[in-house]
């Protein structure tokens, strides 16, 4: 079972029993187990999708993700706290949002650790690269691949591939965030 594998079952199982039976006796142990508002943030989330309301999906997945990109135990001990967390970075919509969460994060944990600070950067280029309306990133060691259909005028050294939609981008990953973020903003 994988990381919401637990939520996943409480949904199948609302489905069984039906939606009237959110609040009886079969489902406390769940609420309990999260936080009765929590509990109802995600129920609301996965609702909205359901009926087609979402409102701020970021679709820019990547690819190739280099080292850790966790919230550590050590540094969030509650399990809670650190979905909270994750959840948060996953309905960012802007830059500025990642800003105040390190700031936050600084003060009521002490100092970010780097792979807290990694999954960050990756939030962030999500968040750029959505602007864009890059749907998929590949990172590799020696160039970044970027599949969008709407023609992007990088100044990094590229080759364009009109038949996969893709460009072929030579360039570190801050060297392609610093590009990606100065094209948003153009």
């Amino acid at each position: 079972m994988g990381p919401g594998s637990g939520f996943q079952i409480a949904l199948k199982d609302m489905e069984i029993r039906g939606i009237g039976n959110i609040l009886g006796l079969e489902q406390h142990g769940f609420i309990n187990d999260i936080g009765f508002h929590y509990y109802f943030e995600i129920l609301e989330e996965v609702l909205n999708k359901e009926y087609g309301k979402i409102t701020n999906e970021i679709k820019t997945e990547i690819i190739g993700l280099k080292g850790s990109i966790i919230i550590p135990e050590e540094y969030i001990a509650n399990p809670i706290e650190r979905l909270r967390i994750y959840r948060r970075i996953s309905s960012f919509e802007n830059e500025q949002m990642i800003f105040d969460l390190i700031d936050e994060l600084n003060d009521r944990f002490g100092k970010v650790p780097q792979s807290v600070i990694n999954l960050l950067k990756y939030a962030r280029m999500r968040i750029i690269a959505s602007k864009l309306s890059i749907n998929k990133i590949e990172l590799y060691e020696d160039n970044i691949v970027v599949y969008t259909s709407k023609k992007i005028n990088f100044s990094l050294p590229n080759i364009y591939n009109e038949k996969e939609k893709a460009y072929i981008i030579y360039s570190t990953e801050e060297e392609f965030i610093n590009e990606i973020e100065k094209l948003s903003k153009s």
